[in-house]
């Protein structure tokens, strides 16, 4: 049996209707690539626009003291801080018996409640202070013979964590 010119007609056309869907489709995909891309980019872009930078440093100009600061441009969440003396964790006790001597029993100094503070941008603190003149000056001539570290951990509202290092911030997790 020979097939007639319209059913040879009809077996090569195309279905417009299945094509039609099988474009609606391939754009819905792409669409949705494109979405959860732009998603990312916000998401990445939400968590930068609060990103902390939280700095540590020491001076000796109007007696010796431990400033920290947020240089970021959103709050920071202090929580954890450490000394180090030489490459080993100290107390500030046990810093100041090391760099000024024992006997330093007279000696008044200032602290600052460092964890669990919350950093808003720009803010900073002194995490400890000598005012005396004699005690800020031995202090400062014995730092710079040592290899003294303030490490803090924080952390943005979105718990992405870093560690300072003085001046030096890597990205971390804080325990």
């Amino acid at each position: 049996m020979e097939e007639s010119n319209a059913e040879k007609k009809s077996k090569k056309k195309i279905d417009t209707g299945l094509l039609v869907g099988l474009c609606a489709i391939g754009i819905s995909v792409a669409t949705l690539f494109v979405y959860i891309y732009q998603a990312r980019i916000m998401q990445s872009q939400q968590h930068a626009s609060v990103w902390p930078y939280v700095e540590s440093s020491y001076s000796n100009v109007d007696g010796f003291y431990l400033q920290v600061q947020n240089k970021g441009i959103g709050p920071a969440i202090i929580k954890d801080a450490k000394l180090f003396l030489d490459d080993t964790e100290v107390g500030l006790d046990t810093l100041f018996d090391a760099l000024i001597g024992k006997k330093r029993e007279k000696m008044s100094y200032q602290t600052s409640y460092v964890l669990g503070r919350v950093m808003a941008p720009g803010e900073s603190f002194k995490a400890f202070s000598i005012s005396e003149s004699i005690y800020s000056a031995k202090m400062d001539s014995a730092l710079s013979k040592r290899n003294f570290r303030f490490q803090i951990c924080f952390c943005s509202i979105y718990e992405d964590c870093w560690t300072s290092k003085g001046l030096k911030v890597v990205e971390s997790e804080c325990k």
